[in-house]
Order: structure tokens, then sequence, then C-alpha cells
């Protein structure tokens, strides 16, 4: 069983062609690629968390294209998420949360880029939501479908980032957290 994620798929969302996705002439072309992508890698035991911004109703024609996607799917709600956790679940979605949801230890999944992941060198924050780039920090990473070609992101990627980049845990020495500069630089000028 492989584990992934995405996030930002719009389907049915005309509007999105104009806004950032102008190399397709049509919403279906758009759809099909995604779930053509998205088949060709995740397989039927697999779990698939998605970043929210599944796609706009009517609900029983979004309920017909998530149908299609193979694996078992979390869903963690974005802004574009209108419909009841039982309309998401009656698509196939297990579980739908709308917070973000902390993957490991160091990894946390949300729809929105996190600000407690800011100066914070013991998380990750796996986020979608930006559609015309990246946030150029060191520990965030959009997996919006747009700038992955289309394609779900493997979690062991992530997994290996945070094993290489994050100290092995959030409890740091006293003095040497990662707000101890704060602390420092308060008890000097307050």
């Amino acid at each position: 069983m492989a584990i992934w994620v995405t996030s930002d798929w719009h389907f049915n969302h005309k509007n999105i062609l104009n806004y950032c996705r102008q190399e397709f002439s049509s919403i279906e072309e758009h759809n099909d690629l995604i779930v053509k992508n998205y088949n060709n890698l995740v397989g039927p035991d697999d779990l698939v968390y998605v970043l929210g911004d599944v796609g706009f109703v009517p609900a029983q024609e979004l309920s017909k294209i998530i149908e299609q996607l193979k694996g078992r799917k979390v869903l963690i709600v974005g802004n574009h998420d209108i419909l009841n956790v039982g309309q998401y679940r009656k698509m196939g979605f297990i579980d739908v949360v709308n917070h973000p949801v902390y993957y490991s230890s160091n990894i946390i999944l949300s729809h929105f880029p996190l600000r407690e992941c800011l100066d914070n060198p013991w998380a990750i924050n796996v986020h979608g939501h930006l559609h015309n780039g990246e946030l150029e920090l060191p520990n965030f990473f959009n997996v919006n479908v747009e700038l992955c070609q289309y394609y779900p992101v493997s979690m062991k990627k992530f997994e290996e980032i945070a094993k290489e980049n994050c100290p092995q845990s959030r409890y740091q020495p006293f003095g040497q957290e990662w707000y101890a500069k704060w602390e420092k630089r308060r008890e000097r000028t307050g």
C-alpha cells in the first residue's frame, strides 16, 4: 500500500481554466487528465490525502468523477468544498476533516499553508490552495495538481525530507527550542 497526497482538483470549475489552467480547451479535458494521471499511479488499496478544493457542484456530477478514482481517499476540506460531510462520504471519501492533519510528528497536511510552521524547523507543511507558485520557505510544500503536472505526490518524498532536514523530535533541550531566540530577545528587552 502506498500513500499519496494531492490538492486542488477543481473538477467542474470552468473558471479555473481562465484563472491558471489555460492549457486545457475544456473542463472535460481538464477533469479527464487529472483522473487519468491519478489512476496511473494510485492503486485500489492505496491511501490518498486530498488537501481540499475537490470540485464544484452539482454533487451528482462531482460524484461521478470521484467514483472513478482508485484508492481510499481522505478529504481535508478546502475553501471551495461546500458540500456536507455525508455527501463527500457518499462519493467515496473514507474520512472528511475540517482541520489540518498531523501525518506524523513533523509532517502536517492542510489546505491552507499553516502559520504554525513559520520559523519552525521541526515541522513540514504539505499544503495546497496556492495556484500560481509556492512559498519560498524550506519547510512548505505545495501539492496543488497544477504544480505537480496533474499527478498526486508520494508521501515518501516528504517523509525523506523530514528525516533529513528536521530534528528527530520537536522536544529540544531547554534553551535550544526553535523559539528560544525570541525568548532571549524578550528577556533582554523586557
